[in-house]
């Protein structure tokens, strides 16, 4: 800021006052890219902008570079998807050598034909799959046919990953979430009732249990996690006890009505924005949760029983 100089001779006494001016600065001192993270498809390119600060900066040249510019490339800050992977791309300041970064992934499986398969690229999930999967073989496919899906589990449920190989490498990874399975067996039924009790009673925190478990315990999609969501699953427990678990999915979606009605109960396509998830309900009791949770319980024990007789 505008400043006083004061300065007294030492021999005679006067004194000299010097106005000293607000210094405008010429250098950079910072350097801001307009996304932090980006999700491309092949082929596809998305122009980065850059902000360089002060604006009174002399020099504002800024060169661009790529982590892997076989998977994406950069010209000028406009980006280009070459092939699946992860690349970081990098912004430098040639004055002060400043820096910031964009993590750009390009996609590397897209929905069949013909699939109810939602893929949320941004957060890396896919939904809108069947329970009890042991592959993804029709709802989603790589987009080079020299990939190939790995999977982290026997059966596909909540939380289980995909993984995109090629020459033995990963280059890209999808969490699966099924709406109502929180215990990640591939099932929606009673058992998942008791944990989303206890989430809606505030015993279970998201941070406790993940975003991807959260999310699928929101069975109903209404953007709140409470008892309309634990009896749903108490239905899906009841159907699902009378269901011969031992036909394959093709024999039970032509033989069983009540595979297909279990099937029927929540949804798997969720909300249009995926981005966002439920929150608790907190107009509950405490109470009114224990006892909720103690009947879930019984309704479990119930079945169990029965199935044994």
């Amino acid at each position: 800021s505008t400043g006083l100089m004061q300065r007294t001779c030492s021999i005679c006494g006067e004194k000299e006052e010097i106005i000293i001016p607000k210094l405008i600065p010429n250098f950079v001192s910072s350097v801001k890219i307009s996304s932090e993270k980006a999700t491309l498809a092949v082929g596809d390119t998305l122009t980065l902008n850059v902000t360089v600060l002060p604006d009174t900066a002399t020099n504002k040249n800024v060169k661009w570079s790529s982590s892997n510019a076989g998977i994406v490339s950069v010209d000028n800050g406009v980006i280009t998807a070459n092939k699946p992977g992860t690349a970081i791309i990098t912004v430098e300041t040639e004055d002060c050598g400043y820096k910031d970064f964009c993590f750009v992934r390009v996609a590397g499986i897209v929905a069949s034909t013909g699939s109810n398969a939602v893929i949320d690229y941004s957060n890396a999930y896919i939904f809108g799959v069947e329970p009890h999967l042991l592959s993804l073989d029709g709802f989603v496919e790589t987009v080079d046919e020299n990939q190939y899906l790995q999977y982290s589990d026997g059966t596909l449920g909540t939380g289980s990953t995909v993984s995109v190989i090629e020459d033995g490498n990963q280059v890209d990874e999808y969490t699966v979430v099924v709406f109502g399975d929180v215990n990640g067996d591939g099932w929606y039924d009673g058992q998942d009732a008791v944990t989303v009790s206890m989430i809606a009673g505030g015993m279970l925190t998201h941070e406790q249990v993940g975003d991807a478990v959260w999310m699928a315990a929101d069975c109903n999609h209404d953007g709140v996690i409470d008892q309309a969501d634990v009896e749903l699953l108490n239905q899906a427990g009841v159907l699902l006890s009378s269901v011969d678990q031992t036909k394959t999915q093709e024999e039970l979606l032509e033989t069983s009505a009540e595979y297909n009605e279990y099937l029927s109960l929540i949804d798997q396509m969720g909300s249009e924005d995926t981005s966002e998830t439920p929150t608790q309900d907190e107009s509950d009791s405490f109470f009114t949760r224990i006892i909720a949770l103690i009947e879930s319980i019984i309704k479990i024990l119930n079945t169990f029983f029965t199935k044994i007789i």
